[in-house]
């Protein structure tokens, strides 16, 4: 084995010393560490240069162990991709795993907060201070169904993480929306308009076209006179999630979803953002943050992948702010847009012939029903597709696609395109 490969191995494990693989498989066998990253690390370095089978037998112990730990180790690795110390892996481990699955690890990042060591201890910001990692497992737990944090103690306290305080006793699916974050005070109120996408095709003239009908998700921001700054977004319920993934049969399936606050694609990856910055009045905000909270009020908001998608609650949110912008598209029109190089050109023109009229209306539905629009996932005051005349309802057939308002915020001036990151952080321009 080269000493260059001895060397890292010895990195990996700093605490032992040897110089034979059996030394190195020894090392790995006794560390009782809880930073599942470093492990794996010097496991593959091992296997890189063992090819001895009873060696190889001996690794099995460790390859159990870091199988069973997959999902430790996965929330191990993007503590680590955000950034933040690989100190806080051999502290904590099980805390670093419920901010991942939270997503408040994210929003850490989001907001620019890094935790911090007292007294030999990570801590954390929570209503304003500093609590130590070791409350947050016994203190919280991801509600699944929900998708919230909630009390341990009692299930009916909801937590999110905002800023400047970091954790704090507000529900992610609230009645009445507060601000997540505080700006440099405009001289009137702005609305954001936000568009995001983490699915592409690598770009040339072949796939430009096809890029636009990929999935794209809609949110808004707000942002008052004091520089108060509202997210949210339109999320389908953890349910529904769980059985369209369970049901790809159904991919097309109906339920119920909540408006989250901040936006869930707001701290996430992506590979293509817009932003869309307008002035609006002080009425409007409020009308805007109303409507919001309405559709949270009701004991079930209706949610289809098609009509009743991020995309629409996004137009219908500016609609309520004075701002119209009609994104329905056709079935024919989408499948002309994706041609090269000319789909964008001629795929307006196809629009306004297809849109609506009785035939559309009947095809679009029907193709709907086959890709399973009939099919509730969670229960719907009104069961999908169960008479004829629903075939011919235009609501049914609408398609509202983001590649429309997409297409109107490259128009405005106002629109800032950011480009491709792992890490978002909380920029306003």
């Amino acid at each position: 084995m080269s000493m260059t490969k001895w060397l890292l191995i010895s990195v990996f494990l700093p605490i032992y010393a040897f110089t034979t693989p059996c030394d190195a498989i020894d090392a790995l066998l006794q560390d009782r560490s809880t930073n599942l990253v470093r492990k794996e690390e010097a496991l593959k370095a091992i296997q890189e240069e063992v090819l001895d089978a009873e060696l190889e037998r001996r690794l099995i112990p460790v390859i159990a162990e870091l199988a069973g730990k997959a999902v430790e180790l996965k929330a191990q690795k993007g503590w680590l991709e955000l950034g933040f110390s690989e100190e806080f892996l051999s502290t904590d481990a099980a805390a670093i795993q419920f901010l991942m699955r939270s997503g408040f690890a994210y929003h850490m990042y989001f907001f620019s907060h890094e935790p911090v060591i007292i007294n030999s201890e990570p801590h954390i910001l929570m209503e304003g201070e500093y609590i130590p990692f070791s409350k947050l497992v016994g203190q919280f737990m991801l509600d699944w169904k929900t998708g919230s944090v909630v009390s341990r103690q009692n299930r009916d306290l909801f937590y999110n993480y905002i800023s400047p305080d970091g954790i704090v006793q507000k529900s992610r699916t609230p009645t009445v929306f507060y601000p997540i974050a505080k700006v440099a005070a405009p001289e009137t109120c702005l609305i954001q308009i936000i568009t995001s996408t983490d699915k592409q095709f690598d770009s040339f003239w072949l796939t430009d076209n096809l890029n636009d009908l990929l999935p794209h998700h809609t949110s808004i921001r707000l942002i008052d006179k004091e520089g108060n700054l509202y997210s949210f977004g339109l999320e389908m319920t953890r349910e529904l999630e769980q059985f369209v993934h369970n049901n790809e049969h159904s991919c097309f399936a109906q339920g119920h979803a909540k408006i989250v606050t901040p936006d869930f694609r707001d701290t996430r990856p992506y590979n293509e953002r817009f932003i869309t910055t307008l002035a609006i009045e002080d009425e409007a905000l409020e009308r805007a943050l109303a409507f919001a909270g309405a559709i949270n009020a009701q004991e079930a908001h209706e949610f289809s992948i098609t009509g009743k998608n991020c995309n629409r609650f996004g137009t219908m949110l500016l609609e309520a702010a004075g701002i119209s912008l009609d994104t329905r598209i056709s079935v024919a029109a989408a499948l002309i847009r994706s041609v090269p190089v000319i789909g964008r050109i001629v795929e307006p023109i196809f629009s306004e012939l297809f849109l609506p009229n009785p035939v559309n209306t009947v095809a679009t539905n029907s193709l709907l029903y086959l890709l399973g629009a009939h099919v509730e996932g969670q229960k719907l005051q009104k069961s999908p597709y169960t008479a004829v005349e629903d075939f011919f309802d235009d609501e049914n057939a609408e398609i509202h696609h983001p590649y429309r308002l997409i297409d109107w915020q490259k128009q405005q001036e106002t629109t800032v395109a950011y480009p491709a990151t792992k890490h978002p952080r909380l920029e306003f321009r």
